[in-house]
């Protein structure tokens, strides 16, 4: 996810153990977890703020489809800005079934919305790599393909946060 957090989330994990698997929020996420769960054919549930930069009918996800700084003048919160004064949270869960990648990274993802087939794109958002790192905040994983350093981070009493931080 790449940007910095409120100083209580730093390091800190997800809800523990479920069925061999984590809440991935680790402030150094990328992606790659993820892409190696569904090469095994495993997908990927995950939370989002889907309220930003989506074409209900197309189904597209993507950070370019309104450009409101030149349009309206209006300068974009950085994403610890959004996350503090709540204009961006996990409100929604979905789950990614693939991922297209070209040149060892990753373009698009599909995912399949919770809502159902007869929404979108039968029931699936297509959604541009720009989108991912600004709002999607938790995925599940299983532990086989977190890294040493996430695994260790396992090992630390959890961080409890209180209601009213962003998640």
């Amino acid at each position: 996810m790449g940007e910095p957090y409120p100083v209580s989330a730093a390091n800190a994990l997800g809800i523990g153990d479920v069925l061999d698997a984590i809440y991935d929020n680790f402030p150094e996420k990328d992606e790659n977890e993820v892409i190696k769960q569904l090469k095994d054919g495993i997908p990927v549930y995950m939370r989002v703020n889907l309220r930003k930069f989506r074409d209900k009918v197309s189904g597209v996800l993507d950070k370019r489809l309104y450009n409101y700084e030149q349009t309206l003048g209006i300068n974009y919160l950085t994403k610890e800005e959004a996350l503090n004064t709540h204009d961006i949270y996990p409100h929604h869960c979905m789950v990614f079934t693939g991922v297209n990648i070209v040149d060892d990274k990753p373009q698009r993802w599909k995912i399949e919305d919770s809502y159902g087939t007869s929404v979108h794109q039968n029931g699936y958002y297509i959604m541009n790599d720009n989108y991912f790192n600004e709002y999607v905040f938790e995925v599940l994983i299983s532990k086989k393909y977190l890294s040493l350093k996430q695994l260790d981070l396992l090992k630390q009493k959890p961080i409890l946060m209180n209601a009213n931080e962003p998640f």
